[in-house]
């Protein structure tokens, strides 16, 4: 991979995509080719990848990172999910800057901190050499495994909710009619009718909590979750990086 300079002078960082061609009933594989014609029109440097199967984007962020030590950009092409893995991938790496280009079904990532109107002012502000804000990511642990999340962690209707999202025959016909988001709430709607609430018990703050009838908990890190809702319209955020 070459290296630029950018207006300033000053070196730019190197900038690896990882484009899950899935995502959003394939219509990130559009997204994406728009972004490649932007980037080959301005001559810019650039490294990218396609996924192949679940949990690869996490395997491929590793790996880049394995091999530099250089600050460089990861930026994910995708949904949430594809997000998460990036992020999983290159949380033990101090030299990452995570980025985004929503082209998912929800994009809360993007709505809620990312704050760009579309994929060519995602692009732009990374390509800026911008510095980067750093902001908080969560810790949670499934049996001996541990993993980090930057958006929400959710147990209950939610976590149920988006299991049978991501499992339905529903979200590529809602992706083709350009209401993806809309697919949680059809889901809601028939959940709720059929949810189980149940009794929970957490740590908070060093202390033991019982919970009655729960029907759902959410650790919120940002304000958005499935796919608009604002769960969390006072969250703040300090210490993960990423450009936003």
């Amino acid at each position: 991979m070459q290296t630029a300079l950018n207006k300033e002078g000053h070196l730019d960082r190197p900038v690896f995509f990882i484009i899950n061609p899935q995502a959003k009933s394939q219509e990130s594989k559009k997204i994406w080719g728009k972004i490649e014609k932007e980037l080959i029109d301005m001559k810019h440097p650039y490294q990218a990848f396609f996924t192949e199967y679940a949990g690869h984007a996490e395997e491929l962020t590793r790996q880049i990172l394995t091999k530099t030590k250089m600050e460089c950009v990861i930026c994910a092409v995708g949904g949430d999910g594809t997000l998460h893995e990036v992020v999983n991938g290159a949380v033990s790496f101090p030299q990452a800057i995570i980025a985004n280009i929503p082209a998912g079904s929800g994009n809360d990532y993007a709505r809620g901190l990312q704050k760009t109107k579309n994929a060519s002012q995602a692009l732009e502000t990374i390509l800026e050499n911008v510095d980067y804000r750093l902001i908080d990511y969560g810790v949670y642990q499934n049996g001996t495994s541990k993993r980090t999340f930057i958006n929400s962690l959710g147990i209950g209707l939610d976590a149920e909710i988006v299991h049978e999202v991501n499992g339905s025959k529903w979200k590529s016909i809602f992706n083709s009619l350009k209401i993806g988001k809309l697919v949680y709430l059809y889901s809601f709607i028939q959940k709720i009718l059929t949810f189980n609430p149940f009794d929970l018990r957490a740590e908070i703050d060093n202390q033991d909590h019982e919970f009655h009838q729960v029907w759902f908990m959410v650790v919120a890190n940002q304000p958005y979750f499935g796919g608009g809702i604002k769960i969390s319209p006072y969250q703040n955020l300090t210490t993960m990086r990423l450009i936003y």
